[in-house]
């Protein structure tokens, strides 16, 4: 998890300041579900990170003082999943599509000579 606190980033053509969060999606299982979190410093940038294992230590050691947040993460998490899971699969279907349509025109220039 990235959250910038000074200066700007570009990432995913996109300008981010001061508050931009990224990276959000480390709380998943499947690497696959993953965006890329590469970005680019614009000016000098100050961003702070939490590690996948430090965020989930600190979800376990204040779970007792709050007792939906686990709840609430496994909510957030599967709902993410979902998401990106439909997305890959329409990314795929899209690719799939496209190639068909390559093959066919191909055949199709085929034929014609």
């Amino acid at each position: 998890l990235y959250i910038l606190s000074r200066g700007l980033v570009s990432r995913s053509r996109r300008l981010h300041s001061a508050g931009a969060v990224w990276g959000e999606d480390f709380v998943l299982s499947n690497i696959r579900l993953l965006e890329p979190v590469k970005c680019w410093a614009m000016t000098y940038v100050e961003v702070m990170s939490l590690q996948r294992a430090m965020f989930f230590k600190v979800v376990e050691d204040h779970a007792s003082r709050c007792p939906g947040l686990k709840r609430n993460l496994r909510r957030y998490v599967c709902w993410l999943a979902t998401q990106r899971g439909i997305l890959r699969e329409a990314r795929r279907r899209r690719r799939n599509d496209a190639m068909a349509r390559r093959a066919m025109s191909f055949d199709e220039h085929k034929l014609t000579l």
